[in-house]
């Protein structure tokens, strides 16, 4: 019980230091170019691999900011990785 307390201490630390230096590096990108990021992602509606889309399955992109780009973001205990596509899909068109 203490251990998996641990380590679930150690994550949400983990994730904070990704979010928060991940943040810093936009301000900084900001900073530099006077204007705000926007992020843009394109994904399938199926999740299929872009280089694999087939005639029928179209492509979409959106364009967010940080803030928005955040929520299409999964912290591990080591590294920041995007959502799965069909999720990011399903959170852009709601």
């Amino acid at each position: 019980m203490l251990k998996n307390r641990r380590l679930a201490r150690a994550s949400l630390l983990n994730q904070a230091v990704l979010l928060d230096g991940y943040e810093l590096l936009n301000r900084i990108g900001e900073t530099i170019r006077a204007e705000q990021i926007l992020y843009s992602i394109t994904v399938t509606k199926t999740g299929e691999a872009l280089s694999q889309v087939s005639a029928g399955n179209q492509v979409y992109t959106i364009t967010v900011p940080f803030q928005e780009f955040v929520k299409l973001l999964n912290f591990s205990t080591r590294r920041i990785t995007m959502k799965a596509p069909t999720t990011i899909f399903k959170m852009a068109t709601n």
